[in-house]
């Protein structure tokens, strides 16, 4: 009998990577608008053109003055100016600010030369239409934005591999940055394996029968993580029909993701047909991870493309999809998918591990961070779409205990 020979994920991803880096897999490039960027993967740092703000600007409503006039102004002891001007939003303010003036400033609006503090409205009071009485001294600088104080010519204001977020995109426009690069998406072709699956919107089913989920939920996996799906397809357990689609699927895609036939079972293609349409053969046949032992990768130097055996259980599929699949487009891409999506807690009772295997937990998260195993198959889909995130055992780890403080990564 055939024995799985494991590898560690991290191995497991280094040795795909390694191929692609050693065949010239580069993610290739592409300029897009700023508005169909949300949540692409930036290729080139953004320089900054130009500074922001353009010119000094109040950040509070009330008046611009020269901070030694109003030095010793307090509650009892106010200081008495003349209002010279008011400015208007998007005013270009050119007065220039003598000893004993004021003008009235806007939060956003330009402050007039000479200036250097603004003292808020709620330290004055207006005593007639040009005089204003200051009840509070204000340093020079306070409650100003400095001209380029906020971003300067030529400054790296998104790094290269960011992911593109709604705040880059403010950011950008407020630059007059119109276009960047970024990584063009992936192609991927997910082909679900298995004599026992019948399509999803099947009603009435036959018992030995179950729908396909695992296709749904990865195509919804790869969009949401920026791949482009180029098709979805279902094969019955047939070697010529799925090696003949594997092929099919390389002349297209970047990636092939089949779900199901992993395992050991009489009628598992999988490792052949990938064997077959890889002139290297398989790079890993199993992974010291639970769930997802039964995973095979290879990677074919003919059409540039990166072949994944999925295992078929669901939160087994999924899971390697998120620690091998989208592992090695960060490796690739230098993102960090992971970088808003941890939290720590602690746990409400003991967790065993897996000896000799990374160990992969599903749990829930309560409002007040303590964290919850969720315990059940690994072909059970409801435990996956009720669990809030994971926590990972190590290989050497024997298990964690109640109250551990523990590191969970959002699904």
């Amino acid at each position: 009998m055939e024995l799985f020979k494991v590898d560690t994920i991290e191995d497991s991803i280094k040795k795909i990577y390694d191929k692609c880096i050693n065949d010239n897999f580069n993610l290739e490039l592409e300029e897009i608008s700023i508005e169909d960027s949300l949540g692409r993967i930036l290729a080139k740092d953004v320089v900054a053109g130009e500074g922001f703000p353009t010119f000094d600007r109040s950040v509070v409503d009330g008046y611009a003055v020269i901070s030694n006039d109003v030095s010793g102004a307090t509650e009892t002891m106010p200081i008495f100016l003349n209002k010279i001007y008011e400015v208007k939003m998007g005013e270009n303010v050119s007065l220039e600010l003598k000893s004993g003036e004021c003008c009235y400033v806007p939060t956003g609006g330009m402050i007039p030369k000479n200036a250097d503090t603004v003292v808020m409205i709620e330290h004055t009071e207006i005593l007639s239409d040009k005089k204003i009485a200051i009840y509070k001294n204000s340093q020079s600088g306070k409650n100003i934005l400095k001209k380029y104080s906020d971003i300067n010519v030529n400054q790296v204001v998104i790094k290269k591999s960011e992911i593109i977020n709604e705040y880059h995109i403010g950011l950008l426009s407020v630059l007059g940055i119109t276009k960047v690069f970024v990584y063009k998406k992936l192609n991927v072709s997910i082909i679900s394996t298995g004599d026992e699956l019948v399509p999803y919107e099947t009603q009435n089913i036959l018992d030995g029968k179950i729908r396909d989920s695992n296709s749904n939920m990865l195509k919804s996996g790869c969009i949401k993580y920026g791949f482009n799906v180029v098709e979805k397809i279902h094969i019955n357990d047939d070697y010529d029909l799925l090696n003949e689609a594997v092929k099919s699927a390389k002349e297209k895609s970047n990636i092939v993701l089949l779900s199901g036939g992993s395992s050991k079972g009489k009628k598992d293609f999988t490792k052949n047909v990938i064997e077959n349409n890889s002139k290297d053969g398989i790079l890993i046949h199993g992974i010291a991870i639970k769930p997802g032992k039964p995973t095979i990768a290879a990677y074919d130097n003919f059409s540039k493309t990166i072949l994944i055996g999925l295992p078929g259980h669901s939160q087994a599929a999924y899971l390697i999809f998120k620690l091998l699949v989208l592992a090695l487009y960060e490796k690739l891409s230098g993102a960090n998918f992971n970088k808003y999506k941890i939290c720590m807690g602690k746990l409400t009772e003991n967790i065993p591990s897996s000896q000799g295997r990374k160990t992969i937990q599903l749990v829930s998260v309560s409002d007040d961070f303590y964290v919850t195993p969720i315990y059940g198959k690994s072909g059970s889909t409801n435990d996956l779409a009720n669990a809030d995130g994971y926590i990972v055992i190590e290989l050497n780890n024997e298990g964690l205990n109640k109250n551990d403080i523990v590191k969970v990564y959002y699904l």
